[in-house]
């Protein structure tokens, strides 16, 4: 049980990566991602409960980032267009 606990762990550490590499060129699908993988955790029977909430923490925590992350790329983006329109 504690090697499959520990795979599971480390799974999901791949996936926080991931994800946190993604944040530049898709927060909003990376936040959709965290999420199922927030709902992952939750039903992993094989996780302990010390375990299972400091990853829902870091899921969450990375959630918060993502959605930061959103609207930066999506100033971006309108400022962008806008220089592109006054061209």
């Amino acid at each position: 049980m504690a090697l499959r606990a520990q795979r599971g762990v480390d799974e999901i550490a791949g996936a926080l990566t991931d994800a946190r590499a993604g944040m530049g060129t898709d927060p909003d699908g990376v936040e959709q991602s965290l999420k199922a993988l927030g709902e992952m955790i939750k039903l992993a029977a094989s996780l302990g409960p010390d375990t299972r909430n400091l990853l829902l923490t870091q899921v969450h925590n990375a959630v918060r980032a993502a959605r930061r992350e959103s609207g930066i790329v999506k100033e971006k983006i309108a400022r962008a267009r806008e220089r592109e329109a006054q061209a």
